[in-house]
């Protein structure tokens, strides 16, 4: 239960981190990447987590690690190239043992032109994912007592791109581009901010139970009771619904001209 959530992972989190201490081992693997489709699903607990576009078709992980903490890397194939990459701990994170790890810092290139398929999985971690101007399908995450940026603002959505995130006990960031998304946002104990550029046409299906939101301020109108939208006569590039669940937690909204 929510009693739950703000008890539990706060706790989690303060003896999962307690120092600045970096791992002293490193791993550095990678190789060509198919140019098409590309799949990165990431779990990383007590961190960094830094992804961006490479400059060609290849995908690199350079980390930073204790001795046994290495990360564990699979690997997709397709036509003889890497189709996507799977990389996860391999010290057993549970929440009995969480609190003697040293921290660790991953940075994840993924191949420039790829459509991507973005997951992550944080605990007690922060990260920073930036697609760059390539494509994208879809992005989702699960967030627990942690601190994410998810900038999409340069990307191209590929058809409908979908964003689904779950924020537990965290803070997060998250920039759109202008084009069709749909996005699927459960806030829980936690807080967002969010920016939609004014050319999109904008919806929001929103569910509260004692959050706090500025939707009122944002340019939309209330069209029904927990939906909310901008002007149907307006000129947009693209459509962008939200449909949001916000438990105690805080929701922000910006409408800037462009999203950076």
């Amino acid at each position: 239960d929510l009693g739950s959530i703000q008890g539990i992972i706060p706790a989690v989190a303060s003896t999962a981190c307690a120092g600045d201490a970096v791992g002293e081992a490193t791993t550095s693997e990678g190789g060509i990447a198919t140019a098409d489709d590309f799949t990165a699903e990431v779990t990383h607990s007590c961190g960094e987590l830094k992804l961006t576009r490479a400059s060609g078709a290849t995908w690199s992980l350079e980390a930073q690690h204790d001795a046994d903490d290495p990360p564990r890397i699979e690997q997709t194939e397709g036509g003889g190239m890497t189709a996507g990459v799977e990389i996860s701990q391999s010290a057993d994170y549970g929440v009995v043992f969480l609190g003697a790890r040293s921290q660790s810092r991953w940075d994840l290139q993924v191949p420039a032109e790829a459509a991507l398929r973005i997951s992550t999985t944080l605990n007690a971690a922060s990260a920073t994912i930036d697609p760059g101007s390539g494509p994208i399908t879809r992005v989702s995450g699960t967030w627990n007592a942690s601190d994410a940026t998810v900038d999409l603002a340069d990307t191209t959505a590929e058809a409908a791109a979908r964003v689904d995130l779950t924020l537990n006990a965290s803070d997060g960031r998250l920039s759109l581009p202008a084009g069709d998304i749909f996005a699927g946002i459960t806030l829980n104990a936690s807080s967002l901010e969010v920016c939609v550029p004014q050319s999109a046409a904008l919806e929001v299906d929103y569910t509260s139970v004692l959050g706090s939101d500025d939707l009122d301020a944002s340019g939309l109108s209330e069209v029904s009771s927990g939906q909310w939208a901008t002007p149907a006569d307006v000129d947009a590039d693209g459509r962008i619904v939200l449909s949001v669940t916000n438990t105690v937690s805080s929701l922000s909204l910006e409408r800037p001209e462009a999203c950076s």
